[in-house]
């Protein structure tokens, strides 16, 4: 995990050439992961190295669990859970995915600090039918 202090800017320097941060690295994923620079800053990950988010996944009781380790809160990243709205089989592959984001009124996220100074956080929402399948964190910058 990367250090906890940084801002966006250092660690895109630390990570990226001059000419590929100007060009624009913030939905870029270089270690084919599927998630992007931001996303990985927001994690602590190196963003040249495959890795994943989840430290667990779950579902229970008509409830699905998500656990991340994830840097403190930055002011200049914005972070929303989204989930795919199920297809029927036939149009799986041809349609586009449709994301939604998990709003806080259909959520609760419970975070608490680990020793390293990283966050711990768990996010638990309703999915009673078991049609939540697919899930991603998306983020965007803050200027």
């Amino acid at each position: 995990l990367e250090d906890v202090s940084l801002t966006w800017k250092s660690w895109s320097y630390q990570h990226f050439s001059f000419s590929e941060i100007q060009r624009g690295v913030d939905r870029e994923d270089p270690d084919k992961d599927g998630l992007s620079n931001l996303i990985e800053f927001y994690l602590g990950l190196d963003p040249n190295r495959e890795s994943s988010p989840f430290l667990a996944s779950k579902r229970e009781e008509g409830k699905r669990y998500f656990r991340i380790r994830r840097l403190a809160n930055h002011p200049e990243i914005q972070v929303f859970w989204e989930v795919a709205e199920p297809t029927t089989a036939e149009s799986a592959e041809d349609t586009p995915v449709k994301w939604n984001s998990i709003t806080p009124a259909e959520s609760k996220i419970v975070s608490s600090a680990d020793e390293e100074g990283y966050l711990v956080e768990d996010l638990v929402f309703d999915d009673p039918e078991d049609t939540a399948s697919r899930f991603r964190l998306r983020a965007e910058r803050v200027d």
